[in-house]
């Protein structure tokens, strides 16, 4: 929160420091916004990638628990 108000996203109405009135300056918001939007994306591509990961290492774990020969997990594993 200090870190928002100490940025040029917020400045007071009348520019004095006993002016307790802050506003969101659009210019400054809209840029920090737009930044936050595509961050906000990269994330959800990543969580996707991820997601997928998980899924592959599960599929994988469950198809060694079935496997008893070394050749076969290796195989598995893409070590053979």
């Amino acid at each position: 929160m200090n870190d928002l108000l100490a940025s040029k996203s917020f400045v007071s109405r009348n520019g004095s420091p006993d002016d307790h009135v802050i506003e969101i300056n659009p210019g400054a918001a809209g840029a920090t916004l737009d930044q936050f939007f595509a961050d906000v994306e990269a994330t959800k591509d990543e969580m996707k990638n991820l997601e997928n990961i998980f899924q592959s290492l599960k599929s994988l774990n469950e198809e060694s628990k079935t496997l008893y020969d070394a050749t076969a997990v290796k195989d598995l594993l893409g070590f053979g």
